[in-house]
């Protein structure tokens, strides 16, 4: 693979963008992967509770691990378009980082307040546990 990549001109050293985008390509694609083989597992009638709550806890985390690797490789591709604005002045690369942000704001909030909002809205109460972890709606354990 990293022939093929240097080849159309991609150099794999450890902090070019397109390392980064294949990282996270490779890393959503393997997760992709284990979350359905995890999902099946959950879904089955022969796992207890406790097999689901960890399996969905597993699912999370290689869901925020995918939203990591995405940002880690987004991140790079901003660093190298303000390193290539550098030429413009001194505060080029700034005001081009923070218009990006805001670009960025006013696409991901809209979004996330018309579906994430909505939906975390609507989730039941949860309640605290003697233990001190959290009881979501009906559960008799933590």
């Amino acid at each position: 693979i990293a022939r093929n990549l240097s080849s159309i001109g991609c150099a794999l050293d450890a902090e070019s963008t397109c390392q980064r985008v294949f990282v996270a390509l490779s890393t959503s694609f393997v997760a992709f992967l284990v979350i359905f083989i995890l999902d099946k597992i959950a879904d089955m009638e022969a796992t207890g509770a406790v097999a689901d709550k960890c399996t969905r806890s597993i699912i999370t985390s290689l869901g925020i691990l995918i939203g990591f690797s995405w940002e880690h490789a987004f991140d790079g591709g901003v660093e190298v378009l303000a390193e290539l604005s550098a030429e413009n002045g001194e505060w080029y690369p700034i005001w081009l980082k923070l218009v990006m942000s805001i670009a960025v704001f006013a696409v991901v909030v809209p979004a996330w307040r018309l579906y994430i909002l909505k939906i975390v809205k609507a989730l039941p109460k949860t309640a605290k546990c003697s233990c001190g972890g959290i009881l979501a709606a009906g559960a008799r354990f933590c």
